[in-house]
């Protein structure tokens, strides 16, 4: 029997036994969409039929087919139209596409028999939710906690219960990529058309939503380029070359970001691309060393010139040491979701991992950790360097997923991005992609993890990170 933290063998899916749609929503579908249709063209007004049809045929859709709910949620938590659409703003789509793929993933485990995938990433997202609100249960951000902590919480458990298939993993993976290339291509056509932001006497790209902040906007497409890096060395040569052309794009992406934290990820998603991929490490150490000097030597300005002494550079230091200070204070649960700003003078700690221990404290840290090591210790193979090796798409796929969550998590270093679901997603992809492929290969090796390297690897960060505010605050 598996503890807690190794990773039991997925459930088999039989192929002649395909999911079953329950016949109420055929039902649904055959008799109710037609009623609404003919009473919207009696009594509302025809500019609202269209979307209100639309919306009841796209919940029976997601009720039929809960993964392509997923893929409509996780669509809306990359184009945002709710921030760029006068007529649906206020109605968070995003929050009612989630619940209804949830309930639509219930349903189906429940008809169809099928048990919640296992595996130590449910504790670990559970753990921390739970300790993160626990936390804010005396604070006045409690249902704003509720609300954005527990809906990463369905995002991932949907995740890795939906995307559950090699070919739904394909379809996820590569669906992402697209979603950042959308998202790069938005950006720069921004840019071109003078729909930037200027800061410092520097242009910096941006999109919609979030990404309407240049640091958040080059992280993700940081993501993106982890990913489809990998891809390139598909043996498929229409692969190779999509996913070529993409990684370009979205390089040129992040360099109009003008994002110092943005360049720094992408450097060493580069860098750890090279390594990893490279049969001989000496002569890849050559050329990371090059590839770099050549990257910031052809960029200069804001990104480049880091200076400790400047302003928006040194400020942050001193955010971490409060945030550490404050977190010796109120050590296992912290100061509670949304508090940081109140104890550093109405800024937050511009460093994801600052914020989290300070705002959920050690035992929330400790499951927030466990998310992202459990992910990045994933392997198949017995040797953990063929999946870095290989020109497999569908494994490659793996050690995409893996240099996109590192690629992430070093941009996001240096901004407060602790709970956007963003990063919930890059967090699943490696845990969907040992789950959906266990299916089809048991021969596939456990994935375990011990509590102690968490600890060991929580503490570790917490000094490395006060170190750093003392010596260039």
């Amino acid at each position: 029997m598996p503890s807690l933290f190794e990773t039991a063998p997925a459930q088999q899916s039989d192929p002649t036994n395909p999911s079953k749609t329950p016949p109420i929503l055929i039902f649904l579908i055959v008799l109710v969409v037609p009623i609404i249709l003919s009473y919207e063209l009696i009594t509302v007004k025809e500019t609202y039929v269209f979307s209100i049809t639309l919306a009841a045929i796209g919940g029976l859709v997601i009720f039929a087919r809960p993964f392509w709910g997923l893929i409509l949620f996780v669509m809306l938590l990359y184009i945002r139209p709710e921030e760029s659409i006068q007529e649906i703003q206020g109605i968070r789509l995003p929050f009612i596409i989630s619940v209804t793929t949830l309930l639509s993933a219930l349903i189906h485990k429940l008809v169809n028999r099928e048990k919640i995938q296992n595996s130590p990433l449910n504790f670990f997202i559970v753990g921390f939710s739970f300790f993160a609100i626990a936390s804010s249960m005396q604070s006045n951000q409690l249902e704003l906690a509720m609300t954005d902590i527990s809906k990463n919480a369905i995002l991932v458990l949907l995740i890795i219960n939906l995307v559950n298939t090699p070919k739904k993993f394909r379809i996820f993976s590569q669906f992402l990529i697209l979603l950042t290339g959308y998202l790069a291509t938005y950006s720069i056509y921004l840019y071109q058309t003078g729909s930037v932001l200027v800061r410092d006497n520097e242009f910096q790209a941006l999109a919609t939503g979030i990404f309407s902040d240049p640091n958040d906007l080059s992280a993700t497409i940081v993501a993106g380029l982890g990913m489809s890096l990998f891809q390139t060395r598909s043996d498929q040569k229409s692969v190779k070359f999509i996913n070529f052309v993409l990684s370009i794009l979205f390089f040129f992406a992040i360099t109009l970001t003008n994002s110092r934290g943005g360049l720094l990820a992408t450097i060493l998603t580069i860098n750890m691309f090279i390594y990893q991929t490279s049969q001989n490490k000496k002569i890849s150490i050559i050329i990371i060393i090059m590839s770099s000097l050549l990257i910031l030597a052809s960029l200069g300005g804001r990104i480049v010139n880091f200076d400790s002494t400047e302003a928006s550079a040194n400020s942050r230091f001193w955010f971490w040491s409060t945030g550490i200070e404050v977190f010796i204070q109120r050590p296992l649960l912290g100061i509670g979701y949304g508090g940081f700003p109140d104890i550093n003078g109405g800024m937050t700690a511009h460093n994801s991992f600052v914020l989290c221990f300070t705002e959920t404290g050690l035992i929330g840290y400790f499951f927030w950790v466990g998310c992202i090591l459990y992910n990045l210790t994933i392997s198949i193979s017995k040797n953990p360097k063929k999946d870095y090796t290989s020109n497999n798409s569908e494994t490659l796929s793996l050690a995409g997923s893996k240099l996109a969550l590192s690629g992430y998590l070093i941009a996001i270093f240096w901004i407060s991005r602790t709970y956007i679901s963003n990063f919930y997603i890059l967090m699943s992809m490696p845990t969907a992609y040992y789950i959906s492929h266990t299916q089809v290969n048991t021969t596939h090796k456990s994935h375990t993890i011990k509590p102690l390297n968490i600890i060991s690897i929580c503490i570790i960060s917490i000094i490395t990170i006060y170190i750093i505010a003392i010596i260039k605050r």
